[in-house]
């Protein structure tokens, strides 16, 4: 559950915020003015956060690694040979939907 609270509000319940984001997993974005400035989350939150991003960066320096080996390896194919694959592809995408309908 997301809540919504001032800087000026969040110094003096500090204590009772933090608490309610231990107990109840609550989060708050703190605002300035009425502007969101940042947002405090639970540890536990935040760890499968850091996890998530070191995940995301791993997958996609596979991808990239995979990108290159393949521009490699199809660097002398012709566009008409690419588009086929690409058809071909397709083709097996849209029969192997159709088979599980």
């Amino acid at each position: 559950m997301e809540k919504q609270i001032g800087t000026t509000y969040l110094r003096q319940k500090l204590t009772d915020v933090i608490q309610e984001i231990k107990e109840e997993k609550a989060t708050y974005v703190v605002e300035t003015f009425g502007r969101p400035q940042v947002a405090i989350v639970d540890l536990d939150q935040y760890q499968n956060f850091l996890r998530y991003q070191q995940e995301r960066a791993e997958f996609f320096d596979w991808l990239n690694e995979t990108a290159a080996i393949n521009a490699e390896h199809n660097k002398d194919l012709t566009e008409a040979e690419i588009l086929a694959i690409i058809e071909q592809a397709r083709q097996e995408v849209w029969e192997e939907q159709q088979s599980k309908q």
